[in-house]
């Protein structure tokens, strides 16, 4: 809540455009860097790792080859004489030191080390910008340079993280944690990682380079508001979810048979075998559901809510932009993202070679139809135009991931029908009741249809009842979701038991 404030404060701060620059250009520009190098890294190491000391040396690869990403970047945005962008290289750089740390926390369950190193080094960034950003000579001089300023908070980030991570992992070990030889299973996953990790930043970053090329960073200001803002939840509950799904189902396949009897496994061998894929079968359907209805949550009342959101925490100057609509768009993507991230996570932790190869070539395809959709929805519809196809991008590839479960499954209990990855009938037609209320109570109260332009601006009375209405509306759908799913805590809790011993 603390860096979400923060934030807040810094868009009501800058102008819709320089928002622009920062949110998406920046943006693309670090994400770049830092996934291209860690991806593959991360995901090896706990793929083709066996023991801490492989681990660390595994995770060391992100160093040279963050090195050799930001020193190309910044040696192309330094002929242009772009600083605030050659910082944003080197803030990636100082991130990806702390990336061992990073994969040993991951490895060991300290869920709560990793939080907290995050949290601060963000209450840092936001705090620094903030500071900044309200500093009284630069302002009364007419030379602030916001974008700088931007970047200078990115590069608080990027030490204190580093610092955090450094000072938590000596004294949770003692020292410096041991330092081995790379396992040799380490590197053929690292290929195949890092080359899925190239499409999958090309599918989730590939529509904000045609937003940045194509759009004035006024279109881009609206997009990369309602990405910070929708990503919220994204942020704080999916992604973490998505690295325990892949932690608990890598860990529960070297449990199982090995590598060695993967082929045996496929075919449903063995009682030991079908009783391994009975567990992973359960396991998958209670994660799935529970992603599932909480992104349902968001993108029931999220379209009909977003002007609200907007006029009261970032002002009139947002809300009568096209960010509300957007946003609308963006809280019914948010449901897409969490399926997806649940289901690629339990292929990328279960999958053998053969079928990480298979899922590269479909992340490809989907990539090269995602940027050609992207370029022409942006033309045509601008920022939600990208949602839009953003949205198509995430359908085509849960539809592979669900092929590949009703492969995986189709011995042990008849594919994907019985592994039961969404919630029960009552949570979704309770969903879409409340998403149908909540549009008709926006109509009546602020008195515009969810995602039209609001000519008269409502006051704060008719926002309240809105509100109040919305808050009724949350309260029944999470009571058919306890009475419908009332062991779906327990599995979840039971979970979190397993990764924290």
């Amino acid at each position: 809540m603390l860096t979400f404030a923060l934030n807040v404060v810094i868009a009501r701060s800058l102008s819709v455009a320089s928002y622009g620059i920062a949110a998406v250009q920046f943006h693309l520009i670090n994400a770049s860097i830092v996934f291209l190098a860690r991806e593959g890294v991360r995901r090896s190491c706990l793929r083709g790792s066996k023991g801490d000391a492989a681990l660390v040396a595994g995770s060391l690869v992100a160093v040279p080859a963050g090195a050799v990403l930001a020193s190309v970047a910044g040696a192309y945005f330094r002929a242009q004489d772009n600083m605030p962008a050659v910082m944003q290289c080197v803030a990636a750089f100082i991130e990806l030191l702390s990336e061992p740390m990073y994969v040993y926390a991951t490895s060991k369950g300290w869920f709560g080390l990793r939080t907290g190193c995050e949290a601060v080094a963000m209450v840092a960034k936001n705090v620094v910008t903030v500071w900044l950003l309200s500093s009284s000579a630069a302002a009364a001089s007419g030379r602030r340079d916001d974008v700088m300023m931007m970047s200078w908070g990115q590069v608080t980030y990027a030490c204190v993280l580093l610092g955090c991570f450094s000072v938590g992992t000596w004294f949770r070990v003692g020292g410096v944690p041991a330092v081995g030889r790379v396992d040799g299973a380490f590197y053929s996953f690292y290929v195949t990682f890092t080359v899925q990790a190239v499409g999958k930043l090309v599918l989730a970053e590939g529509s904000k380079a045609v937003l940045a090329v194509v759009t004035s960073p006024a279109v881009q200001g609206v997009y990369g508001l309602v990405n910070n803002l929708g990503s919220l939840v994204v942020r704080t509950l999916f992604q973490p979810f998505e690295e325990l799904v892949f932690v608990t189902f890598s860990r529960t396949r070297h449990d199982g048979d090995g590598d060695e009897h993967d082929e045996h496994d496929e075919h449903g061998g063995g009682e030991h075998a079908r009783g391994h894929r009975h567990e992973q079968r359960v396991l998958l359907g209670s994660l799935s559901e529970a992603v599932c209805i909480v992104g349902g949550i968001v993108a029931a009342f999220g379209p009909s809510y977003a002007y609200v959101a907007l006029r009261l925490l970032y002002g009139a100057r947002w809300a009568s932009s096209d960010a509300p609509r957007a946003l609308g768009y963006y809280s019914v993507y948010v449901a897409l993202l969490a399926m997806n991230g649940t289901l690629e996570a339990f292929l990328h932790g279960v999958a053998d070679q053969k079928g990480l190869m298979r899922n590269n070539v479909a992340l490809v395809v989907a990539s090269l139809a995602h940027v050609g959709l992207s370029v022409v929805m942006v033309k045509t519809h601008g920022a939600v135009g990208l949602l839009v196809a953003d949205g198509v991008n995430m359908v085509l590839r849960i539809a592979y991931s669900c092929a590949f479960v009703h492969s995986y499954f189709r011995k042990e209990c008849g594919g994907l029908r019985g592994v039961g990855l969404t919630p029960s009938w009552a949570v979704m037609l309770a969903l879409g009741a409340a998403a149908a209320l909540a549009r008709a109570s926006e109509k009546s109260f602020l008195g515009v249809e969810t995602g039209a332009p609001v000519v008269v601006a409502p006051t704060v009375a008719q926002m309240a009842r809105h509100v109040v209405v919305g808050c009724v509306l949350l309260a029944a759908v999470l009571a058919v979701v306890l009475r419908s799913s009332s062991s779906l805590a327990r599995t979840l809790l039971s979970v979190r038991k397993q990764k924290t011993q």
